[in-house]
């Protein structure tokens, strides 16, 4: 996809080969990183599989196993488009497999307009015969993300730096606690991490060495994250044109047409294939919509027959139709929470704070030097491809930043595998200064292991987790996705037996179906105080921590005094006598 158009330029200079580089053919020692990073990558997938049964149903779920069965088993892809369908299909294959299919309600129906997703999903999960084995199955549908995630942080830090800093990216990107929360649940954000991955690296070699088919692969590659987030669309598109600045500028290359020609074709047709090679017609959603588009047919006059058979048969339009829904979401963000209160409209600093106090403190003390060290190498050593995790850390920050929606760390996700590579090149700057040798490979070690314990203390709740010095205002710093997403429901469950209650006044932030979660018989907390406006319950009352925090002046009658203990990590129970 370049083409030299000068030799004055030098080439980027290759760093000589040291001894954490070379590796001898059928040399036992040569190969020991690849081992100990197939056993760390086995660790964090007990940790995630491991954690399946504990962790009840969180909020989005549902809605992702009910779209993407309705993508598989009706052909259409209607009821939410929000999110594209890729990680969707994903959660809904297992499922599909064990037999569930589209629920009674909608099978009949041509129209789905109005059908809930997240009422479509659980009404999948309750019909059932396990409703548990079946969200596990869902939830199965991520892990080859998380392993697509892994070999790429590996073979692209090994590419650029050699085989025991990969190790070292390796250790630090799946001892996360947030990768391996996200990865252990049916939602889109390791999916999205997995293939922004791919996509950055597929640009980087088209770049580097174009060919049709590596502009085939990028253009495929950048479909896919486009199909598991839409996020992908900004975030690609930055990077790409921080790579394209570097070509032209650095190394003096200029595109070549007929590659981008190609790499245009290959995302076309991939984001159309994702969305069942959909035709639809211009304002079909709404009348509103569909006058507008009258309007504007009108304007064309004597073209107005050619305009309107375009307008009524647009290939992959409901690709289009999520980009007004994500519009519409973006002027109406939903509610955000940092710091003790509540806000509309988002804030500038939510996803610094969060990746802050979300990170370990180990990542973060060989990750954030690295980004100083990846400028240098940039800038002093013309080595182009550091450019790549500063653009796949600094470009999704930025978007993430100035966006109006601060739903937490699962947006800004996809850093973490890039920032595990600049983890690996602190690691090889800490290995040639040190003295003796052996001293930076030991301080590295330490900070490893301090993590992997971190996941050990925290497992199976990682969802829930904050470092070392957040960790104290827990609930006071982030909730909802970042702490309580409803996932501690079966432990409420379980302690509710333990203590023999009889009746549950709940207020429970998440969207699992309570009539299947083993509770007592329980009301809505919410719903009978709005209708006994100064009135208080008696007995035993649970609120989870999200809406505790965001509503005080519903809960704060509820005393200390009250509170008997905590389900898992999320969910208040109070006993009022």
């Amino acid at each position: 996809m370049a083409e030299s158009v000068t030799a004055s330029v030098p080439s980027p200079r290759p760093f000589a080969p040291g001894p954490l580089h070379r590796t001898e053919p059928g040399d036992t020692a040569g190969r020991l990183p690849s081992i100990l990073a197939c056993v760390l990558v086995l660790i964090a997938l007990l940790f995630i599989v491991g954690s399946y049964r504990q962790v009840s149903q969180t909020w989005d779920e549902p809605a992702h196993i009910g779209t993407g069965m309705e993508w598989l088993a009706r052909g259409t892809y209607t009821l939410d488009l929000i999110d594209p369908p890729l990680p969707r299909i994903s959660t809904a294959i297992g499922p599909y497999l064990l037999g569930s299919r589209p629920s009674a309600e909608i099978a009949g129906r041509k129209n789905l307009e109005g059908i809930n997703p997240w009422t479509e999903g659980n009404r999948i999960i309750d019909a059932s015969r396990d409703p548990h084995k079946t969200l596990i199955a869902a939830r199965l549908g991520i892990l080859p993300y998380f392993l697509i995630a892994a070999l790429l942080t590996w073979r692209m830090t090994r590419r650029w730096l050699g085989a025991w800093p990969a190790l070292v990216a390796i250790a630090f990107f799946t001892t996360c606690p947030p990768i391996l929360a996200h990865s252990a649940l049916a939602t889109t954000d390791m999916a999205f991490a997995a293939m922004f991955l791919l996509a950055l690296d597929r640009l980087w070699i088209v770049l580097d060495k174009p060919t049709a088919l590596h502009a085939l692969l990028a253009g495929v590659a950048v479909g896919l994250a486009c199909l598991s987030k839409l996020s992908g669309i900004p975030y690609v598109a930055l990077c790409t044109m921080a790579f394209l600045a570097y070509f032209i500028f650095v190394r003096r290359t200029a595109p070549r047409i007929q590659f981008w020609g190609l790499a245009i074709l290959a995302f076309f047709l991939t984001i159309w294939a994702g969305y069942h090679f959909d035709i639809g017609a211009m304002g079909t959603r709404d009348a509103q919509t569909q006058a507008h588009v009258q309007h504007l047919l009108n304007k064309f006059g004597p073209l107005r027959a050619p305009a309107a058979f375009f307008a009524g048969h647009i290939p992959g339009y409901d690709f289009i139709e999520s980009l007004r829904e994500a519009s519409y979401m973006k002027a109406h963000p939903p509610m955000g929470y940092l710091f003790g209160r509540t806000y509309y409209g988002g804030l500038w600093y939510f996803f610094l704070v969060i990746l802050l106090v979300k990170t370990p403190i180990p990542f973060l003390l060989l990750g954030v030097p690295g980004i100083a060290l990846a400028v240098h190498r940039l800038w002093k050593a013309n080595d182009g491809w550091a450019l790549v995790p500063l653009a796949g850390i600094f470009f999704p920050v930025l978007v993430a930043t100035l966006s109006h929606v601060n739903l937490g760390v699962r947006h800004v996700l996809v850093v973490y595998p890039f920032l595990a590579m600049l983890a690996a090149l602190s690691f090889l700057k800490l290995h040639s200064i040190a003295k003796p040798r052996w001293f930076g490979s030991a301080i590295v070690a330490l900070l490893a292991g301090w993590q992997l314990l971190s996941c050990f203390y925290i497992s199976p709740d990682f969802l829930t987790y904050l470092n070392e010095p957040a960790a104290p205002y827990t609930g006071y710093i982030a909730t909802d996705s970042d702490l309580d997403w409803g996932q501690d429901i079966g432990r409420l469950s379980a302690r509710m037996k333990q203590v023999n209650a009889q009746h549950l006044w709940i207020a429970y932030s998440g969207s699992a179906d309570l009539s299947r979660e083993g509770l007592p018989p329980w009301d809505n907390l919410e719903t009978w105080e709005a209708s006994h406006p100064g009135q208080h319950v008696t007995g035993w009352v649970a609120v989870s921590e999200t809406w505790a925090r965001w509503y005080p002046e519903k809960y704060g009658w509820l005393l200390p005094q009250y509170r008997v203990g905590t389900a898992g990590r999320t969910i208040r129970i109070y006993y009022v006598p």
